[in-house]
């Protein structure tokens, strides 16, 4: 045993060396959550967002919101802010890549964020508040909305300490400025050309999340992204202004062609289509009174072709429709807002469209409707003539048109091969007369 004991002090010194060579296990290190805004705020980027934001912690040392939005919704917005807030996980937003930009709510975005970065050739600004769902703010209502907005992104460039002055003048005189001016005006913290360039910029910087100091370490850390589910990938999908237009109008225009020729499929296709587009106007500004006017064209146009009235109608459906389509995402009203409305080749390709469309197919179907029935099968037979194809005492058979009918004579009997007129029914029993009877009261 004695023996033993140097060989196993040899075997722990040994032990002991190689784990101090080894030093102490290191947890590996949080990844790197990015997130993408790519497109308007509306409600369904926000709770994306927002879910993705507030699931961050425990999750990811770091959270990089990556923009490029023209704006979109103020409550939207105010509600990504408020995850950027809370979040116990840092928050960078970068507007990114080279040619975004971060206007209107965008910019609030950027200044809620605790460290703000810009790719080369990207802007912010232009957040003057603007009032969603149409129409013009009045005097009163435009000063307060400015008031609310300026105050508002004062507080978050007090929070993360950057400039004030120029976030109140974005807001008040709709202020936009590149990123180099941004930089210079400590609008933002840094530009980096690209994700990898942040990243390097970020390690080691030292940023403040709810009064603690935490020091970021970018270098050698995962990346992750989680991206939008199916669902929101299909809602942003069509919250585009073209095609909520496009799902509008063939919804309008497949439900009156199947109030005027029923055919189901018709309007199948229209309630769906009506559906989408109204998920999609849920996401986009939309003036009503667009609505009302493209629906005020229809009548007319339905108008024009029941009762012409010498094209006036005609004429009134198409400015209204015109008017009606180059309004439908212009809350604002005139001027109108090109960028972020309907494309005016659509307009002008669903303006010949409608022409065709009610000229065309609605007139047809109305001529058709306004047509006598014809009569078919058993219903027709009245008023032909035949011959009896057996005897009858009174009943029997006939051959009428080719076809051998069940019958029942009038007048007593009638033989077989007389020639016999139809002058009624009962149910499928033709009702007839022997044909020279028919002609003696003809004569008579």
């Amino acid at each position: 045993m004695l023996a033993k004991l140097p060989q196993l002090f040899i075997t722990a010194l040994v032990f002991f060396f190689l784990l101090a060579l080894t030093g102490p296990v290191q947890a590996a290190p949080s990844p790197i959550l990015v997130l993408t805004l790519n497109g308007t705020v509306n409600p369904i980027s926000a709770r994306y967002l927002v879910s993705q934001i507030e699931g961050a912690e425990g999750q990811a040392g770091l959270v990089i919101l990556q923009l490029n939005t023209p704006g979109g919704s103020d409550a939207s917005m105010r509600q990504i802010v408020q995850a950027i807030l809370l979040s116990k996980v840092p928050v960078v937003a970068y507007v990114a890549p080279q040619g975004a930009r971060a206007a209107s709510a965008g910019a609030f975005l950027t200044y809620a964020a605790p460290l703000a970065a810009m790719a080369p050739g990207t802007s912010i600004g232009a957040a003057h508040p603007v009032l969603l769902g149409g129409g013009q703010p009045d005097e009163t209502m435009n000063a307060k909305l400015t008031n609310d907005a300026a105050s508002y992104i004062i507080s978050l460039a007090q929070r993360s300490g950057r400039n004030a002055v120029w976030a109140e003048g974005a807001v008040r005189q709709s202020l936009s400025i590149p990123a180099e001016e941004a930089l210079q005006l400590h609008v933002v913290d840094l530009i980096a050309q690209d994700l990898p360039d942040l990243l390097v910029q970020l390690e080691g910087r030292e940023v403040s999340v709810n009064g603690i100091k935490i020091t970021l370490h970018t270098l050698g850390v995962p990346i992750q992204e989680n991206p939008p589910s199916w669902w929101d990938r299909f809602l942003e999908a069509i919250a585009d202004p073209n095609l909520a237009y496009v799902l509008l109008l063939v919804g309008i225009f497949a439900l009156i062609a199947e109030v005027f020729h029923p055919t189901i499929v018709a309007g199948v296709i229209g309630a769906i289509a009506l559906i989408l587009a109204l998920l999609a106007m849920e996401t986009l500004p939309v003036n009503w009174v667009g609505i009302l006017l493209l629906i005020v064209s229809a009548v007319l146009f339905i108008l024009e072709v029941k009762a012409p009235g010498f094209g006036i109608m005609g004429a009134g459906g198409i400015v209204t429709f015109i008017l009606g389509s180059l309004l439908l995402f212009n809350p604002q009203g005139f001027p109108l807002d090109l960028e972020n409305g309907v494309s005016l080749w659509l307009v002008g390709g669903f303006t010949a469209f409608s022409l065709i469309f009610f000229f065309g197919v609605i007139a047809a179907a109305i001529r058709m409707r306004s047509r006598p029935h014809m009569k078919l099968g058993v219903d027709a037979l009245p008023g032909s003539s035949g011959v009896a194809s057996s005897g009858m005492n009174p009943e029997g058979t006939v051959l009428v048109d080719g076809s051998y009918w069940k019958a029942r004579s009038l007048e007593g009997e009638i033989q077989l091969g007389q020639p016999v007129f139809v002058v009624g029914r009962e149910g499928l029993i033709l009702l007839v007369k022997s044909k020279q009877s028919e002609l003696k009261e003809g004569t008579a």
